[in-house]
């Protein structure tokens, strides 16, 4: 009996934390991470499916995004030489094309909360280990979990210069 009240008291205590790192979207978030402590790693986040890489550079997931991106690129190149080398229809070619497309953007939408709730429980656990006043605690973690729209444009502005260096 102890030992779930003391659960459920230690789980209050760090919902305090992850509140002030989700901020505004803590409601949708603090479930998730509920789930994520019981073992379902795997949930689905349509921001993450429909933006993909710039979702994950707005939760500042820099690598992740990079990873992402890389693999779109290659997915990209792998098509051009493949229909090059078989010849493929341009209907078939569009129809590769757009599911490639789609089962990409559907795993970083099934993985895109699992990464940002890792970076959460170590931002959390980083800032409640080296930071002992609680009121710069909070300050900390709704600093660390603030999203960065400021990258997103810098990333928007990146990919638009390298499609239009790549069309002249």
């Amino acid at each position: 009996m102890n030992e779930v009240l003391d659960e459920q008291l230690n789980t209050h205590v760090e919902d305090k934390y992850y509140e002030k790192y989700f901020g505004a979207r803590a409601g949708y978030f603090i479930p998730k991470l509920h789930k994520y402590f019981k073992g379902d790693k795997l949930s689905f986040n349509v921001g993450a499916f429909v933006f993909g890489p710039f979702w994950l550079v707005y939760r500042q997931l820099y690598v992740h995004a990079f990873v992402v991106f890389i693999i779109y690129v290659l997915k990209l190149i792998i098509e051009e030489v493949t229909f090059d080398i078989f010849w493929v229809h341009y209907e078939n070619q569009l129809l590769i094309s757009r599911l490639g497309t789609l089962v990409l953007s559907l795993l970083v939408g099934f993985m895109g909360n699992r990464f940002f709730l890792n970076k959460a429980i170590n931002d959390v656990n980083s800032t409640l280990s080296q930071i002992q006043i609680e009121e710069r605690r909070f300050l900390d973690l709704i600093e660390k979990g603030r999203g960065s729209l400021l990258a997103v444009v810098g990333t928007v502005a990146v990919f638009l210069v390298i499609v239009i260096m790549s069309v002249i």
